[in-house]
């Protein structure tokens, strides 16, 4: 079966769509002890963590209705999008990197291409299999 991720391999429109959902940068309620979560968009996107200790947990939920330990402003969507969507066979939409505050330097993504590390194109940063592989070093190279 082909590899739609680093680590994950299925037939086309079988892939997990819950795991999809975290490379792409969507919104996920984190629910239960230790558990995160993202939602929102813009400066309205949140950040969550759940306590961890499952007792502390259920006695938080009991007196607060919520075990929620912080919740802060997700201030690294882009850079989280960046380095999870480069996990994918899909790559990422530079557009849609672009509205969430970051824009790639043309020159980076030349040099990249001429490694064979990603695929030519103007709206996706999409890595070749061997890209793939080296997915967190893609990302910290873009990102400076």
């Amino acid at each position: 079966m082909p590899a739609y991720e680093v680590s994950n391999h299925a037939r086309p429109g079988a892939e997990c769509r819950h795991n999809l959902t975290y490379w792409r940068a969507g919104d996920w309620l984190g629910i239960g002890p230790g558990a995160h979560g993202r939602h929102g968009t813009g400066p309205a996107r949140r950040a969550t963590v759940s306590i961890r200790q499952p007792d502390a947990w259920r006695d938080a939920v009991g007196t607060h209705g919520h075990g929620v330990e912080t919740m802060s402003d997700d201030t690294d969507h882009a850079s989280e999008y960046l380095m999870t969507a480069l996990r994918l066979a899909e790559g990422l939409s530079r557009d849609r990197l672009a509205t969430l505050g970051l824009t790639l330097a043309d020159d980076a993504l030349a040099d990249l291409a001429r490694q064979g590390l990603i695929h030519p194109d103007p709206h996706r940063v999409r890595p070749t299999d061997r890209g793939r592989a080296l997915a967190d070093s893609l990302a910290a190279y873009l990102a400076n």
